[in-house]
């Protein structure tokens, strides 16, 4: 019996968030929101353009205007993401470049109540630092970001599939080594297929979109896009390592310094800086 009901417990966590993902994802995206169509019309627009899409069989056109639409809301959620991200890692500073200012502040800075300041500052700025960590998990803006990202590549598929007369399911084959993450978006693929139209037939039009704008869009994409990332990735590291060159500049000096309790302190504060710097630029 004990272990039916936990085989219950399990089932019913499995599709009661299935069944949830499936329902913010509805709720997002039929939000009216000005905005949000607007993005959703130049998401369109970098798949096909707008005197192709007038011209498209209707299960394309329904299926493109369901990227459109994730696409917005991907875009939206990883703008979210990436300002959380950097309101966070601010705050991580902020909160630990206080304490170190409490904790090395020169013996001349102490007084009048400085140091309490200093630390309270930093309690409060830790405190927000969490909010923000609870926010961000609470309204899932990160999984929402990556899962409609997913969709959105998903519905691509789907679209050039329609164009190409394929009429395999989409939601079969997706994803298929993320079985429990994913299948929220599998089943909704499936709820998508019910009821559509065929695809068309392939045509000489057909093949040149999707030679034009899947095969070679997709390849310039991916290949700018990979080198792009690897820059900023490059960047990113240059400057962790140069902020930790730094810190290690600080120590060496520490052998002068010490005999000036002063500049001692003024030292350690620059080289915890440093460390911490390089330290959230690396993991960012």
């Amino acid at each position: 019996e004990s272990a039916d009901a936990e085989a219950y417990k399990a089932a019913q966590e499995y599709y009661d968030r299935i069944f949830r993902n499936l329902d913010e994802y509805n709720r997002d995206a039929t939000r009216p929101d000005p905005i949000l169509e607007t993005e959703a019309k130049r998401g369109r627009s970098y798949v096909v353009e707008q005197s192709v899409e007038a011209a498209l069989p209707g299960a394309a056109r329904l299926t493109l205007g369901r990227f459109g639409i994730t696409d917005a809301l991907a875009r939206r959620f990883q703008r979210r993401t990436v300002q959380l991200q950097l309101a966070l890692h601010w705050l991580v500073f902020g909160a630990f470049t206080f304490f170190v200012l409490f904790a090395h502040l020169p013996e001349e800075y102490r007084s009048g109540g400085l140091r309490l300041d200093l630390l309270f500052a930093s309690v409060v700025l830790l405190a927000a630092s969490v909010a923000v960590h609870k926010y961000a998990k609470h309204w899932r803006v990160e999984s929402k970001y990556l899962d409609y990202r997913c969709v959105t590549g998903g519905l691509r598929v789907r679209f050039f599939w329609q164009i190409a007369g394929i009429r395999e399911p989409v939601g079969n084959l997706y994803l298929r080594k993320l079985r429990t993450e994913l299948d929220w978006i599998r089943n909704g693929f499936r709820g998508w297929d019910l009821g559509e139209a065929a695809s068309a037939a392939l045509t000489d039009d057909s093949v040149r979109l999707l030679k034009t704008n899947w095969v070679e869009d997709q390849f310039n994409y991916f290949g700018k896009k990979a080198e792009e990332n690897e820059r900023n990735a490059e960047w990113f590291e240059r400057s962790a390592l140069a902020f930790m060159v730094f810190a290690i500049l600080g120590l060496g000096s520490s052998f002068v310094t010490r005999l000036n309790p002063f500049w001692s302190d003024i030292n350690n504060i620059l080289i915890d800086v440093c460390l911490a710097i390089g330290a959230l630029l690396h993991h960012y």
